[in-house]
């Protein structure tokens, strides 16, 4: 099954609250979103948090930028790029 054909895991609004939240962390922005990539010469394990619905996505993409571009892209709503 490839990614988005299925329901996503999501963490709880109080976990992504608490990241978004660290006492004693330094003020930052808050962000919308996180991505992760595990990079390697043939393939890309990318995965990302979505902090206002606590949606994460995860794929296994090939070693082409284009493809983990694209993947990272579609974790974004219209206009937030």
């Amino acid at each position: 099954m490839a990614c988005g054909e299925c329901d996503a895991p999501r963490m709880t609004p109080s976990a992504v609250a608490d990241i978004n939240h660290m006492e004693g962390a330094p003020t930052m922005a808050k962000v919308r979103s996180w991505a992760g990539l595990d990079v390697h010469a043939r393939s890309v394990v990318a995965v990302t948090l979505d902090a206002e619905s606590g949606e994460l996505r995860s794929a296994r993409l090939p070693g082409e930028t284009p493809k983990v571009v694209e993947f990272l892209g579609r974790s974004q709503p219209q206009g937030h790029r």
